[in-house]
């Protein structure tokens, strides 16, 4: 039990510390403004992201605030206070370029100090290593933006592992996500769908490792410019690329107990108009698991069946992920990219089940079933960008096309022994299957964007999207015949299903200003095109169907990092593949399940009002959501001749609505700590729909993240989690907690890092579902290893190359350090 009063220390001090915060706020002081601006490069007149714009005290050269460029070279730095100030322009490689005099007065709202151009530095640098140390969070009008790299308990793991890290998402023991209690979550690669996405999202998720993302997007309630699809909103995961001058790159290795083990190498060459990269990563890991079933249902009025099942086993799997890519800039206002992104994977898994059968508390049978799983598969991505700017500010169009293969070979061998009730020992012949799997996935997307100010205040943006894709399962079962001593075909068992689907997509935003009230209408238009072709019993079935989403935002600034937001959206959640196939897969003989061609998409209404509020060291961001859905797709179970059944079904309707709290605490530089907590309820409303019935709860899930610095010794972070029960349609998800701890201290002159990760410390996460039909129940467990230790060990490094212009210096310069503008 100590764990848990661990825990709930732990979050009642962060409670009563940011009680004490939220009663602080700095005075307003003086007038305030927002300065901004553009940096370019001198001879090429290319934009420069990532420049360092320094405001300082005339008096000492301190730093009063600042910030970097962005992907246009643009800056802007709110809230500087009236008085008068030096600026100072800083990128590697070039000569800083500083303005001696910014006078800010009173009165004034914006200063422009329009474009700035630097000049190459006159002599080659040395090895050095550039660190933009970026927030861990960061609030948008419409997105979470979390900077995992410094995310030192997920060092070593796997995208999945990162997630489970990220504030309102929680994923289960199967790896499925969810946001704010939705499991209807879009999940993008890049901003796109992707191949690693493939037909087994979850799957692909715990194989991405995590070294290779740069940061997590989380979209709650996304603009009419996003896919509709994704009721609870989507989760876009970014990998790394670099953007530094001159060559850079990061190696990384990292072992876990039990035979795990990570390697990623990066490199980076930027110079002149080219920018190449290239990451590679290495993933090994041995997991084990465990799980319990137990079973119940009533036969009729006087019989009950129990089944009761204990096992486990181990799953192990190998990936590799190699992504590539250059971006060229054709002219000063073109830039065209091509990447390429390929993973291939093996894996074995092995599980062992014994199970019990009983009738009115009577042993009737007993048996053992093993399960031994061999996947093989790759991927590969292919990519072209193309992106266009004006000379008026903000104005570019966007061009994007793709191309994903994904490819999965699985092949289980079961075997089905049944053992004597006196003995226990096998007898009789042995049931023993084989089963071969292949899955096919293509995706192509096509995307346009554009963007055109109208005024600075005042803008439109347009796009064009095209999703195609096509799935194509095919199982192949052989049952062992022990009279010829062969497998024998099984065209009971064994099919083939096709899947088609377009979504053709336009949108249109319209986005203003007006004082401190800001909006933003949009509205898409998406028509969806559905195939599914059951070969093996000759089906065809289509869907089309139309869609027009809608979006508002509002947001209105309350005084200095005090804003309200508003804003609504529709959202689609299109059936999968799995839900729609008719065939009756009856490969595990106690349970069968099938999909059902005529379901419905699901259509949700979604509403959010957040609160941003800032004080010196404190930031909290509140919101309340609420959302409507029909022709909810619900999995619906039953039990038949004590044989499971599953399928899926439209049932009416689901109501969810909540509270979200995210507060950051930053009293120094040495610590910080952020809470996220959220309140939310579902209201289930299954119509007609026979063995379900209405469900409502209300439950809450918090996640605190905490780092703490030693000076000259070590970096710690603790992040601790629980997500308490949920109610479906036919039971409870019950709740999960655990707890993470991690160590990190600079070596190599700080070029490199050693950092310790211990998951799940007190071996306590452990996943359960309660179910309940019309004439039975069941209870299941399942723990996979979680408490883990791992060690890793990173080293980067960056040659930046000199940039000479005639007579082997910046072209046009003085000579020294720094030229003024």
């Amino acid at each position: 039990m100590l764990h848990k009063y661990i825990f709930t220390l732990l979050v009642s001090s962060f409670f009563i510390v940011s009680t004490y915060a939220q009663g602080y706020n700095r005075p307003e002081g003086s007038a305030k403004a927002r300065v901004f601006g553009k940096v370019i490069d001198a001879e090429t007149q290319q934009q420069l992201e990532y420049t360092t714009v320094s405001i300082l005290n005339r008096k000492d050269n301190s730093v009063v605030t600042g910030g970097l460029t962005d992907a246009r070279g643009e800056f802007s730095i709110p809230d500087v206070p009236a008085g008068t100030y030096r600026v100072r322009i800083s990128f590697i490689g070039y000569r800083d370029a500083v303005k001696d005099s910014l006078r800010v007065s009173r009165g004034q709202s914006e200063i422009n100090l329009g474009s700035i151009s630097l000049r190459t530095a006159a002599a080659a640098l040395d090895e050095v290593v550039v660190s933009a140390e970026k927030p861990v969070f960061e609030s948008g009008i419409d997105r979470r933006i979390f900077n995992v790299e410094k995310n030192l308990v997920s060092q070593g793991g796997s995208a999945t592992d990162i997630l489970e890290s990220i504030p309102s998402i929680a994923v289960d023991q199967d790896g499925n996500i969810s946001l704010r209690g939705s499991g209807s979550v879009m999940v993008l690669i890049d901003g796109k769908p992707s191949g690693l996405t493939g037909t087994d999202r979850n799957a692909i998720l715990e194989q991405i490792p995590a070294s290779s993302i740069e940061r997590i997007e989380v979209i709650t309630n996304p603009s009419a410019k996003y896919d509709a699809e994704g009721v609870g909103g989507i989760i876009n995961v970014i990998l790394k690329k670099n953007k530094l001058q001159g060559t850079t790159g990061m190696v990384s290795v990292s072992a876990g107990t039990r035979d795990k083990y990570n390697a990623s190498a990066s490199l980076n060459f930027k110079y002149d108009k080219w920018n190449i990269y290239s990451n590679y990563s290495y993933r090994l890991n041995n997991n084990l698991f465990n799980r319990y079933y137990d079973q119940r249902s009533q036969l009729s009025p006087d019989t009950l069946f129990n089944r009761l099942q204990d096992g486990g086993g181990n799953r192990n799997g190998t990936d590799n992920l190699f992504r590539v890519g250059a971006d060229y800039n054709w002219t000063n206002t073109v830039t065209v990219g091509v990447s390429a992104l390929y993973r291939d994977s093996q894996g074995l898994d092995v599980d062992d089940v014994f199970s019990e059968e009983y009738y009115n508390g009577v042993l009737d049978s007993l048996y053992t079933n093993n399960t031994t799983e061999t996947e093989d598969g790759y991927n590969y991505e292919l990519n072209f960008t193309l992106r266009k700017t004006f000379d008026q500010a903000g104005r570019e169009l966007n061009f994007l096309a793709s191309k994903s293969y994904n490819y999965e070979l699985e092949g289980e061998r079961y075997n089905q022994t049944a053992l004597s009730l006196d003995t226990r020992q096998p007898f009789g012949e042995a049931f023993l299957r084989k089963n071969d799997n292949d899955r096919l996935n293509d995706l192509y997307v096509v995307q346009a964007d554009y963007v055109h100010p109208i005024s600075e205040d005042m803008k439109l943006e347009a796009g064009y999207k095209s999703t195609i894709r096509s799935i194509d399962t095919d199982q192949n079962f052989e049952i062992f015949n022990f009279a010829s001593d062969a497998y024998e075909f099984d065209p009971l068992l064994s099919n083939r299903f096709i899947y088609k689907e377009q979504v053709h997509a336009l949108y249109g935003i319209y986005t203003s200003k007006m004082g401190n009230f800001g909006y933003q209408m949009g509205l898409r238009y998406e028509q969806t095109f559905t195939e599914g072709n059951q070969v093996t019993q000759d089906e065809r079935f289509t869907f089309d169907y139309p869609g027009l989403f809608p979006s508002v935002y509002l947001s209105y600034k309350l005084g200095n990092e005090n804003e309200m937001q508003l804003n609504y959206s529709r959202r689609i959640s299109r059936p999968s593949i799995r839900t729609l196939n008719p065939f009756v897969d009856a490969s595990n003989p106690q349970s069968i399940d099938f999909g059902n061609p005529n379901l419905l998409p699901e259509f949700t209404n979604s509403f959010e009002l957040s609160h941003l509020k800032g004080w010196e060291k404190f930031f909290l961001t509140s919101s309340v959501f609420y959302r409507s859905t029909t022709d909810v797709i619900q999995r619906v179970t039953s039990f038949e001749d004590n044989i499971q059944v599953t399928t899926f079904a439209n049932i009416a309707s689901r109501t969810s609505y909540g509270l979200e709290f995210i507060n950051r605490y930053t009293p120094n530089k040495y610590f910080n700590t952020t809470l996220t907590y959220n309140l939310f309820g579902n209201e289930v409303n299954v119509g007609e729909v026979a063995g379900l019935q209405n469900q409502s709860n209300i439950s809450w899930s918090a996640t605190l993240m905490s780092n703490a610095t030693i000076p000259k010794w070590f970096d710690v972070q603790l992040m601790g989690s629980y997500r308490a029960p949920t109610v479906t349609g036919q039971g409870t998800f019950n709740g999960f907690y655990f707890v993470n701890l991690a160590f990190q201290r600079e070596v190599l002159k700080k070029n490199g890092s050693i950092s310790l990760n211990l998951s799940d410390i007190f071996d306590i996460r452990e996943f359960s579902v309660d179910t309940e039909g019309t004439n039975f129940t069941s209870y299941r467990t399942f723990k996979r290893e979680s408490r883990i230790a791992t060690l890793t060990f990173s080293y980067k490094f960056g040659k930046f190359v000199e940039k000479r212009g005639k007579g082997g210096r910046g072209e046009g310069g003085p000579g020294g350090d720094e030229d003024m503008f």
